[in-house]
Formats: structure tokens, sequence, C-alpha cells
């Protein structure tokens, strides 16, 4: 069992207009970035602004950002998109038509009924997902079959949140996707031939995208996964991954990293930073006592040389493939903020099994975003098959993403971000721990347990 420690809760967020005079008069936006803890809390501010705002979801394909306005409520298109600006700055959709839906909610009324809801109606076996759908104006809750679905809907009438503001759908429960090798693997060797190297092959220094294996002394097999981002941490070097993909939580430094997997010349990284998943009695947030709760499926490994990783790149091979040459890289220059993070943007990932799935427009491979800030159970497949086994752990306020390309065991910890048509500077979206779940890094939920000094951005940019 994991230790437990008190959970820094998040408080309250006063929204304060700001107005600063620097060699002038200089709009900045009314909402500091880390007053927007998740990107709900954007949303309410816009409609703090403009009263008939019902929530917003972009097309990358049309570049337009469709935007709920619920009649008989003040407010229109121009009056939005100025509250954009208010609230996110330079952080704002890009996209360059705004075009009206009517919506029958306001998103302050979503954003209450989902603080009713969501993560408590998990507690109802085969509740899957809840939070709000942007896209259609509604909240929504996945769950395992149809014959959940009664359940939910007497917890609805409990709560007194009116039925036709929930869209209840059965879907796939939410798998992570790490995966246990053979203790006894020789690992790949430096000297591959260059035509046949693999984001799976032996690569220094070390870049996200890359396979990884680890592993404790004394316990068999190891957890293969992939490196999400070469980061420091307290001006420490080091990797971010997915905290379920370490062997054992009652010892960080007892964690071996090794690239691309278990042998001794391959060992480059030592576990450091476990944060503990909370419980209900130390955040109410985690409404269920049986369960274990986490904003982000995070760790953090300290590199065993310091110039063995390269801070902020990810591997860079085609669209749709896992050959890589060893110098084409992604650059990491920022967070994508909460303002880029909208249901249906396009994304991409590089993941050691599967290779690179591409966001870009027009791409075979796109993966988008399909629902942001979802409570989700975690569960797994066990090693060597069976029945798949709830994790008992709810990921709190994820992103949900729908790959073209299908994720596998061992993709777990893959960097998430969106791409620059321009260049090879990429913003980070998150970390990928599951078929579709996303930790996202754009908010404080990820310092509030990594810490505020983590940076994963290219020497010279910060983020």
């Amino acid at each position: 069992m994991k230790s437990e420690r008190i959970h820094r809760c998040l408080s309250c967020i006063n929204y304060l207009a700001i107005l600063v005079v620097t060699f002038g008069l200089l709009a900045l936006p009314l909402f500091a970035q880390d007053q927007l803890a998740t990107i709900d809390d954007a949303f309410a501010a816009v409609n703090n602004e403009v009263p008939a705002f019902g929530g917003m979801f972009v097309d990358d394909d049309t570049d337009t950002l469709y935007v709920y306005l619920v009649p008989g409520q003040t407010g229109n298109t121009a009056q939005v998109d100025q509250a954009l600006s208010d609230v996110l700055g330079e952080g704002r959709p890009r996209e360059h038509q705004i075009v009206a839906l009517e919506g029958q909610y306001t998103f302050l009324q979503l954003k209450r009924w989902r603080g009713l809801l969501s993560p408590e109606v998990l507690s109802i076996p085969g509740a899957y997902v809840a939070g709000v759908d942007s896209s259609k104006n509604r909240l929504r809750v996945g769950v395992e079959s149809m014959a959940v679905i009664p359940a939910v809907q007497a917890f609805l009438a409990t709560k007194e949140i009116p039925g036709d503001a929930v869209n209840i759908e059965v879907i796939s429960a939410p798998m992570i996707v790490s995966t246990a090798g053979a203790e006894d693997d020789t690992g790949a060797s430096p000297d591959d031939a260059a035509d046949e190297k693999t984001l799976r092959s032996y690569f220094r220094p070390v870049v996200g995208g890359l396979q990884i294996e680890v592993a404790f002394p004394g316990l068999q097999n190891a957890n293969t996964c992939t490196l999400g981002f070469v980061a420091t941490l307290n001006g420490a070097p080091g990797i971010v991954t997915n905290d379920h993909c370490k062997k054992d939580y009652t010892v960080p430094k007892m964690n071996l990293f090794y690239q691309p997997e278990v042998a001794d010349a391959n060992k480059f990284a030592t576990g450091k930073l476990f944060p503990d998943y909370f419980r209900q009695n130390q955040n109410p947030k985690c409404t269920d006592e049986h369960r274990h709760c986490r904003y982000s499926d995070t760790c953090f490994a300290t590199l065993d040389k310091k110039d063995s990783g390269s801070r902020g790149m990810i591997a860079r091979p085609a669209a749709g493939s896992d050959q890589w040459n060893g110098t084409d890289t992604f650059n990491i220059v920022g967070r994508a903020a909460q303002g880029k993070q909208l249901q249906g943007k396009s994304v991409t990932r590089v993941s050691s099994q599967t290779g690179r799935d591409t966001g870009g427009i027009g791409e075979d491979n796109t993966g988008k975003i399909d629902y942001t800030c979802q409570d989700m159970q975690q569960w797994e497949q066990p090693a060597g098959g069976g029945r798949k086994r709830d994790t008992l752990i709810t990921m709190l306020c994820q992103v949900q993403v729908k790959w073209k390309g299908a994720v596998k065991q061992g993709d777990s910890g893959s960097p998430v971000f969106i791409t620059n048509d321009g260049n090879n500077d990429v913003e980070v979206v998150g970390i990928l721990w599951g078929d579709t779940g996303v930790s996202p890094m754009d908010n404080i939920l990820m310092t509030t347990e990594m810490g505020p000094t983590l940076d994963v951005c290219i020497p010279g940019k910060k983020c």
C-alpha cells in the first residue's frame, strides 16, 4: 500500500481584474494563468463575462471555433471573442472563424452540476468516466453497459440534476498501457545498424518517445513504458514518465530505469519522486473511500549522468513510423495553454511501441482531443492476459484523446503535444497513461504533485 500524505487542496479561485501600467497602458489577461486551475475554470471565467456562454470546441480542418450561446441570456460571438482575450490572453484559441450554436445550458450551470456529479458518480459499479462534454453542451457519464444506466439516472435524481443535461454512453474501460517484460532481457546494442534503429533501440542521449524499462532488485520482470520528457526538477536533470510504470512504491531510489531494456550497460536513471495518491479523508475530490486519486499519472527519475539526456527534445520519426535516425527531434518550447486544448484539437504523440501518431491536419493518423477535464477510472490488463481489473485509482480532470492509430502495451508515458506547421517547435499537452487517457500539463494540477520547478522545455525556454 502506498504511503499517504495530506494533499494540498486547491484553493477557491477569485477572479480579479488586472490592469498593469508599464511604459503606458498595457492590457493583460484578466485572469492569471495560475488562477485557472482547470479548463473548466477558464470556461467559467468566460461565462462570467458573457452570461449566454455554454462552452466551445474546435474543428481544426475548417479553422473554426464553435461556441454555444443560450437564448434569453446576454452575449454574442463578438463578446465571446473579447472574453477569450480577457481570460486567456495569448493562450486563447487560434481559430480564425467563430460560429455560434444554440445551447440549452450555460457553462456555469454545467460546472455546478459537474461538481455534484463527479467523481462521486464513479462510485457506481460500471461507471468509468464523467465530466463536461463541451461539444454537446451537456454533462457526460461513460458506463460499462446499458445495465448501469438506471443506477446513474437514480443518482442524478438525488442531486436534482436534470436528466436531459447528462448524456450517458456505453464505453470501454480506460486501460493503462504499460506492460511487464522479461527479467533476463539482454538489451539492444548501441551498434545497431542505423537503418534498423527504432524507438526501441539504444540511444544516448535519451529523448522523449523512447522505450524504457523499470526494474526493482528482487522483483521479477520489468515494466516496459515510454520515456515522456527529459526534464529538470529543482535544477536536477532527469525524466518524467508514468507513475504506474514503476515497480515498487516504497523505496523510490530502488526503482532503476533502463533504456531500452534491462541490462547493466543500459541503466541511465534512478527513481527520485513518486508523488503519493490521496484518499477521501485527505481531499474530498476523492469521493470514494475505497479509491486512491491523483491529478497526474507522473513520476520523476534523476539521470545517472547529467549529459545522458537532452532536455525538452522528443524523437521525431516519420508520421506513422517507429523508425528513428537518432537526430531528428521535436523541440518543446512551451506548455499548450488551456485555450489551445479544446475538444476537436489535433494532437500528436510519439510512442515507443507504435511510433508517431501525428495530429497534423489532413494526415491519416490524426489524434484529436475527444474530451477535456474528465474524471477517469484506471483499469489494467494483468501481465500474461486474464480478466481486466480495476486499479482502484481515479484520475481527476484528465484529457481524453481519440487516436486513429492504436495505442499498445508499452506506450504508457508517451509525450502528447501540439505541433507547429512552420517548424519542429511543439507545445506540450501532457503525458499519455492509457488507451485514451492523458494527464494534462497546462495547469497547476500537475505542479501540485510534481512541484513548480519542473521544466520540460529545451534550454533557453521555460515551461
